[in-house]
């Protein structure tokens, strides 16, 4: 049986911006990022999850990201509690398929366009 390897990415609320991190601290309901030298980073952080997929490119599909498939379909990429899910319009969804034919085309915090 295959394992996914479990990997974050963090995004910076209030910079707008990915920020690079070594470590994650789950402490009083809060998150808190650590550098290479074991700082804390300063910010308000919106943390995803990789969903384990790469899309048909190669690249690494997060929890958040925006996607299109073959037909032309764009999807964002959300945890459900049970697995990772296409979703479309606001109660539908879909599952990420295994092998994918999807294109990360962006995400939900640089390009919230690409959903309307």
């Amino acid at each position: 049986m295959n394992q996914r390897e479990i990997k974050f990415r963090a995004w910076d609320k209030k910079k707008k911006r990915w920020v690079s991190f070594t470590a994650i601290e789950f402490k009083r309901g809060r998150v808190f990022l650590k550098d290479g030298f074991g700082n804390y980073i300063d910010g308000d952080f919106e943390i995803v999850e990789f969903t384990g997929l790469k899309d048909s490119k190669g690249v690494e599909i997060y929890e958040g990201d925006i996607v299109k498939n073959d037909f032309g379909n764009i999807r964002e990429i959300i945890w459900l509690g049970f697995g990772f899910v296409q979703q479309f319009g606001k109660a539908s969804y879909e599952n990420v398929p295994l092998e994918s034919n999807l294109e990360v085309i962006g995400n939900i915090y640089e390009n919230p366009e690409l959903l309307k």
